[in-house]
């Protein structure tokens, strides 16, 4: 469950950084393969979780592949697929 995830410091810093970028006004999306509910319950209750569900743009939470994933975003919210940075926790 959500209380099992770690969440160490370079990933607090990440998120961080990522709330720095959408106060700047950039879109911030998530493409997680992985199962939805199990995404959803850490960013609604784990409690090193910075990023919140209204922090993201749009995002996509399922087992296809991410580049698949993110021309989808990038189709739904209008941008060219290049528009995208890209960050993975691998």
């Amino acid at each position: 469950g959500y209380d099992q995830v770690i969440i160490s410091e370079p990933f607090e810093k990440i998120q961080r950084f990522l709330l720095r970028l959408k106060n700047a006004g950039v879109l911030i999306t998530l493409a997680s393969r992985n199962s939805e509910q199990d995404v959803l319950d850490v960013f609604n209750y784990h409690p090193n979780m910075r990023l919140k569900l209204s922090d993201l743009a749009f995002w996509i939470i399922n087992w296809d592949s991410k580049s698949k994933n993110i021309a989808t975003m990038a189709t739904e919210l209008n941008l060219n697929a290049d528009s995208f940075a890209f960050i993975d926790d691998n």
